[in-house]
């Protein structure tokens, strides 16, 4: 219920905001890993801990169903510069508009407002950031 809200928002092109409160295990995640994978380009997930952002971007690309050619994590924290010099060439190259992938990238609060911020700022300037999360705000 809540991911068809976000999706059709999504796709009348109407600005959303939704809060998704449910206990441990009570599937968050799978809203919005389900969300970013039907809406493509790239869906930024804030995680206030470095391990719980690592955690979730290793089990979206182990979890069973997914095509790995549809689905894509990163850990915006654990990616060096060459690596992030790679995504921004992908961004620009002609074989990302046709690519059906959705790119799912994990961070900090503090990697995308310090280090990773100009790479943030690019995504912005390229329309690619289709769904924006804040996952785990309570740990903040």
């Amino acid at each position: 219920e809540v991911g068809s809200e976000l999706i059709k928002s999504n796709l009348d092109a109407e600005p959303f905001r939704h809060l998704c409160v449910r206990p441990t295990g009570g599937g968050k995640s799978l809203v919005f890993n389900t969300v970013a994978d039907v809406l493509r380009g790239v869906t930024i997930c804030i995680c206030p801990l470095l391990s719980l952002g690592a955690d979730q971007a290793q089990k979206l690309l182990l979890k069973s169903g997914l095509d790995p050619l549809s689905i894509t994590a990163f850990h915006l924290d654990e990616l060096s510069f060459s690596a992030i010099g790679k995504l921004k060439a992908f961004f620009e190259s002609d074989a990302y508009p046709s690519c059906n992938t959705s790119i799912v990238l994990f961070a900090s609060p503090q990697a995308i407002s310090d280090r990773f911020k100009p790479f943030i700022q690019f995504l912005i300037r390229r329309n690619v950031i289709s769904f924006v999360v804040v996952d785990e705000i309570h740990l903040a």
